[in-house]
This record gives C-alpha cells, sequence and structure tokens, in this order.
C-alpha cells in the first residue's frame, strides 16, 4: 500500500479499483484494523515497537478514510490509531474497556 501511496494512489483510487476488480484491498485494510482493537495483538505490538512501521500523512489519511467507510470500527480502532500514529504507543482507556476484542467487519453496502 505504501508504493501505491507514494506513486500518486487515493482513496478514491482505491475505490475505484475495487467497483472494478473486487475489494479484496479494501477487506484487508479493514481486517487489519482488528491488530488494534484486540489485547492480544496490542500487547504484542508494545513489545515489539521496533517493528512498527512509521506512516505517512497520506497513509494515515487514506487508511483512517477506507476504515470510517467501509468498516464497522468503533471509537477504540480511531482512538488507537490516531495513539499509534502520533505517538507510536497505545494507552488503554477506562472508558473504552467495553470495545475491546469487537471484531471490525467489512460493509460491502457502502460501494
Amino acid at each position: 500500500m505504501s508504493n501505491f501511496i507514494n506513486a500518486g494512489g487515493t482513496k478514491n483510487d482505491l475505490i475505484q479499483d475495487a467497483k472494478l476488480n473486487g475489494t479484496d484491498i479494501l477487506e484487508q485494510i479493514v481486517w487489519s484494523g482488528n491488530y488494534l482493537i484486540t489485547t492480544k495483538s496490542v500487547a504484542h505490538l508494545k513489545t515489539h515497537t521496533k517493528q512498527i512501521v512509521d506512516l505517512s500523512a497520506n497513509e494515515y489519511h487514506i487508511v483512517r478514510d477506507i476504515m470510517k467507510k467501509f468498516s464497522t470500527a468503533s471509537r477504540l480502532f480511531y482512538v488507537n490509531f490516531d495513539q499509534l500514529y502520533q505517538t507510536r504507543t497505545i494507552l488503554k482507556s477506562a472508558e473504552l474497556q467495553p470495545y475491546w476484542n469487537q471484531v471490525i467487519e467489512f460493509k460491502k453496502t457502502m460501494m
């Protein structure tokens, strides 16, 4: 995805491609969001912070926009994604506790 965005690809390009060739890439982005809302995955990220790849501003905004349009992600995903992007860490919030470990699903009806 990084190569796609660095080559000038946009959110609209991803959506157009999904309309023509199937939603696999959009589904992969949405599925990957689950890594930021499960306690096991977040614990793994915290112990392997050197493996976290920094996102460019374009990558961050495209992923966030795709998640808003095509996923069932709760506020927890966006809080964790923002924290990871801004500080490379995820801090647990007591008010978001009910949202942990809920599976994010792809919304095909938004095509």
